[in-house]
């Protein structure tokens, strides 16, 4: 039992040395890019984000597709195998699923309306 807590220990400690080792070595070239970061932003180089902006909406159209594609398709199989079941515990389980994709497909409606009115205002205001 004592020789146990002695390893213990010992692995503990072998461990406690090893992540201070790993994190100093980590850390050696922080600072340096924290100052090639804080450089960069100095002015000289300006954002332009009319050449994000379109493949951001590019993306959140592919991304808001394809939820409502799953959304969709879960609804249909949800349907059917409500339809096709038996017993009562069956039917429970399926609401309760049913209960989960709509919530998910409320989450990413409602998601997609606040960027809509966030892309609205800001693009109001500049």
């Amino acid at each position: 039992m004592k020789k146990r807590k002695i390893l213990v220990v010992f692995i503990i400690l072998i461990l406690l040395l090893n992540v201070g080792t790993n994190c100093s070595i980590a850390n050696t070239g922080v600072w340096d890019t924290g100052k090639q970061w804080l450089s960069s932003g100095d002015g000289s180089k300006v954002v332009q984000p009319e050449k994000y902006q379109s493949n951001i909406s590019e993306l959140a159209g592919l991304l808001y597709g394809i939820g409502i594609a799953m959304g969709v398709i879960a609804v249909a199989v949800l349907g059917i195998s409500f339809f096709t079941a038996s017993s009562s515990d069956d039917k429970a389980n399926i609401k309760k699923k049913a209960t989960i994709v709509a919530i998910g497909l409320f989450i990413l409606f409602a998601s997609v309306t606040i960027w809509q009115i966030v892309v609205n205002i800001l693009s109001s205001n500049s």
